[in-house]
């Protein structure tokens, strides 16, 4: 099936079989040089709204910036500048409906324009700040009728707020759902979001890639490791280490242990072989019913509750939408 992860940046990683993404306020001589240097492709993204001034923030600096960033050959796409809602109110999905739609409108005006004044050869992901089935249903649907072919939803602020997770990740389920009804086989693309558990949830229900810094930050941040069944651990609470993914492979036990302790990097890359193997793994599903068997599979291997629970959510969900269940 037709999936991919795009990682969070980090220079000291130059692998040509992952993608990178960076966002339009890193364009500097430094950014551009590096990612010139870099073997994989790149995405460049919008910036996260809430960590920058709205006034700075607007399309056209967006864009011009994005062009900055660009590399012939090896960028596969520019994210277009996604406005909110809301931007104080955690839960902005939830307010009135007159408020959500006039910022969707904003959004498909700003990707409208960048899709216009785009120099280089690439596609722009139009990015819309829909928060129903209905919503992604409609304005979809009219981005489709406006000439976009390539599509994007922002979802880091649904996920990043314990109070509001799980009310969160149902909305992004039946955003992700609406969108994919209407757009066939374009490219639909979820922002913020790399869990190992529901990156195949989320291309069983119509994502084709996702970006994301899981693996990256619990390595660099938090110190965490994950085993194959993509339970995270303390580096500094392991007494005993059994991996076979290309990173650890190149070491006994001892050394492994005393590398993930002494160096973030080594932490990061083995967390990043195993999200490459997470979606080799999804990729290599034919169809629909396979990518469920593996999903089935994994509940059964990992003994994950969270999966369980989010699979059948998710499962639900369709049922509830009409939409099939295969």
């Amino acid at each position: 099936m037709d999936f991919r992860f795009i990682s969070t940046f980090h220079a000291k990683v130059n692998q040509p079989d992952l993608t990178i993404t960076v966002g339009y306020n890193q364009s500097t001589p430094k950014m551009i040089k590096l990612l010139n240097e870099y073997k994989g492709d790149s995405f460049i993204h919008s910036g996260n709204w809430w960590n920058i001034k709205p006034e700075t923030r607007t399309r056209e600096v967006v864009l011009e910036k994005q062009e900055q960033l660009w590399i012939k050959g090896k960028t596969i796409g520019f994210m277009s500048c996604n406005i909110p809602a809301s931007f104080e109110r955690a839960d902005y999905w939830n307010m009135p409906q007159k408020a959500r739609i006039k910022a969707i409108e904003k959004c498909l005006e700003n990707a409208d324009w960048a899709l216009e004044h785009v120099k280089n050869q690439v596609p722009i992901y139009c990015s819309l700040e829909v928060c129903t089935h209905d919503e992604a249903r409609k304005w979809f649907r009219e981005a489709l009728d406006r000439g976009h072919t390539h599509f994007c939803r922002g979802v880091a602020e649904f996920l990043s707020k314990p109070k509001y997770r799980k009310e969160g990740l149902l909305k992004v389920f039946e955003i992700v759902i609406g969108a994919r009804s209407v757009l066939g086989d374009k490219p639909f693309h979820l922002s913020g979001t790399a869990s190992p558990y529901l990156m195949p949830i989320f291309c069983y229900l119509g994502v084709s890639s996702i970006d994301g810094s899981t693996p990256v930050t619990s390595a660099l941040g938090r110190g965490t490791v994950y085993d194959k069944f993509f339970r995270g651990h303390k580096v500094r609470e392991i007494k005993e280490w059994s991996c076979d993914c290309s990173f650890c492979s190149q070491f006994s036990e001892k050394e492994v242990i005393k590398n993930f302790n002494e160096d973030n990097v080594g932490r990061m890359l083995h967390n990043l072989e195993l999200w490459k193997k997470n979606v080799k793994e999804i990729q290599e599903c034919h169809d629909r019913t396979e990518l469920r068997q593996l999903i089935e599979n994994r509940i059964e291997e990992t003994g994950s509750k969270y999966l369980k629970r989010q699979w059948e959510r998710a499962i639900d969900l369709l049922t509830k939408l009409n939409h099939d269940v295969s």
